[in-house]
Parts: C-alpha cells; sequence; structure tokens
C-alpha cells in the first residue's frame, strides 16, 4: 500500500491520455485521479454524466434492463446488429458541447437545469424519445407535437397548444419561472452571453467576466474551461500538461496503460445538482 505521499507522486506521473489525428490529448479520467470538487457546475455534471456511461455500459447487458435503470438514466443503443448500455446524460452533455452550448430545447442537457423545475422535468423526458425509454421514465409519457412523437412531461397533459409552446418558448429563453436560478441555469446563460458576444471579437467577448476569447478559433467560451485556482483543479491541469506535451503514441498512451488508482471525492454518479438559488452575474 503507498503512502500518501508516494501515492501522490504516483498520480501526478500517471497521466490517462489519448492519441488522436496527430496529437495527444487528456482524457476525461484524469478528473478522478485526484480527490476534489470542481469549482463549475459544467465540469461537475460532466463527471457525473461520465460515470453513469460507465456504470450503464458495465452493469447492464440486455436491453430490458438497461432501458429500465432510470436512477442511472441508462439507454440501450443498437448499431449494426449489436447494442450496448450507456448513459442519456452523458450523450446529452457531449451534444450539448458539440453544438457550441446553444441553449435550446433539443440542446440543454438536463443536468444543468435546475432540479425541481418544469424546464428540468421537460429536458429530462425530452431525451426518452431518442433513446426509447419514455415509458420507462416517471411521469413522462409519450406525445405528439406536430405529427412527430415526443416524450413529455405528465403536467403537459392539461396544456392547451398556446400553452405549450409558451412552456417551450420559456424553456429556450431561459425563463427563471421555468428554469430556475440554481447555478447550473447561471452557466447555461453565461454560456449563452459568452457565444453571442463571439461575433464582437476579443474587446466585446472580454467585457463579460466569465468568458474568454480564443484568437485562433474566433469563439468566445466560458471561463469554465480554463482551470480554477484551488489545488484539486491544478493537479489536474498539470496532468493535462503531461498529455499535451507527449510528442508521439507511445509516450501519449503508456501511463494510461498501466495500474492506476482512482481517488475520488463522492461516488460521482449518485451526485445530485443543487437547486438553490445562486448569485448569478450576466
Amino acid at each position: 500500500m503507498l503512502g500518501a505521499e508516494a501515492a501522490q507522486q504516483f498520480y501526478s506521473l500517471s497521466p490517462q491520455c489519448g492519441w488522436d489525428e496527430g496529437s495527444c490529448g487528456p482524457l476525461l479520467s484524469n478528473w478522478f485521479l485526484h480527490k476534489g470538487m470542481p469549482s463549475s457546475p459544467y465540469r461537475r455534471a460532466m463527471l457525473m454524466a461520465s460515470e453513469r456511461g460507465l456504470y450503464c455500459l458495465k452493469t447492464h447487458t440486455t436491453e430490458s434492463e438497461c432501458n429500465k435503470d432510470v436512477q442511472h438514466r441508462c439507454w440501450w443503443l443498437s448499431k449494426d446488429g449489436k447494442g450496448r448500455c450507456q448513459g442519456i446524460d452523458f450523450s446529452d452533455m457531449t451534444w450539448y458541447s458539440m453544438q457550441n452550448f446553444t441553449a435550446r430545447l433539443s440542446t440543454i442537457p438536463p443536468p444543468m437545469a435546475c432540479p425541481g423545475t418544469k424546464a428540468h422535468q421537460m429536458l429530462a423526458c425530452y431525451a426518452g424519445m431518442y433513446s426509447g425509454t419514455c415509458k420507462y421514465m416517471p411521469n413522462c409519457f409519450v406525445g405528439t407535437v406536430d405529427n412527430s412523437k415526443v416524450c413529455l412531461p405528465t403536467f403537459v397533459k392539461s396544456y392547451s397548444s398556446d400553452q405549450f409552446f409558451q412552456l417551450v418558448t420559456a424553456v429556450n429563453d431561459l425563463d427563471p419561472k421555468v428554469f430556475g436560478n440554481c447555478e447550473g441555469a447561471c452557466w447555461v446563460r453565461q454560456a449563452k452571453k459568452c457565444l453571442e458576444a463571439a461575433g464582437s471579437g476579443k474587446p466585446g467577448c472580454e467585457k463579460l467576466p466569465y468568458c474568454f476569447f480564443d484568437s485562433t478559433e474566433k469563439t468566445c467560451s466560458h471561463m469554465t474551461f480554463e482551470f480554477g485556482d484551488n489545488e484539486y483543479e491544478q493537479k489536474v491541469k498539470r496532468l493535462y500538461g503531461m498529455c499535451y506535451a507527449a510528442e508521439n503514441k507511445d509516450d501519449c498512451e503508456a501511463p494510461s496503460k498501466g495500474k492506476v488508482t482512482f481517488e475520488k471525492a463522492i461516488v460521482w454518479k449518485d451526485y445530485k445538482p443543487p437547486s438553490e438559488d445562486a448569485q448569478c452575474k450576466l
């Protein structure tokens, strides 16, 4: 059993990296190598979604048992005659990132909405249609909108068409009355502001204290993609730096192939994002 100091050195020398298209990049698992809590609600939601996805993959081997695991939001993906169980939340968080954090009903992941709000229930159900898990999800049903099947929260059954589309508009607008004011909602609103500021270049982007401008990509992004000043995030930052420094595939992937010990602060698959109102600077 390694002592604390020796163990810490072992972790520091074992970054989790992947080689892709001629360069070495860090894997999400680096965040599990040290004990700590990310300062960003987005990063925390991503770790929760990642561990839920791994749990789904490792635990369920049949479509029936996979889709019925609504606690961890698992869904069965079939492709080329083969199937596997994966996490809805990880798919949603990844899709949100791929869409440059555009705030729409079809892109916002449920972990970023405030628990207990109408928006959270709407987003949680909405993912059930493409995943085929709607019938198993609590307080969800398969409805029809514009002649298309959609997974919806049961509370909209009493809504008129006008009321329903007002709700959709409110979700897309991140209206606090339906979306809440928790830290996740604040992050989504800030990310939307950064996205809107990209067209005004570096001066317009950096007027917002939570945004930074990438001069190469000409993008304005939320500062959460920078590392916080706390000890935990600085340790993870060093691991990321080791990955970026690797110049060939062998050097990149070698540490990841060895025995690695993960020291997680919490069981991330069971993490519950806070619902309390947060102070939000926009």
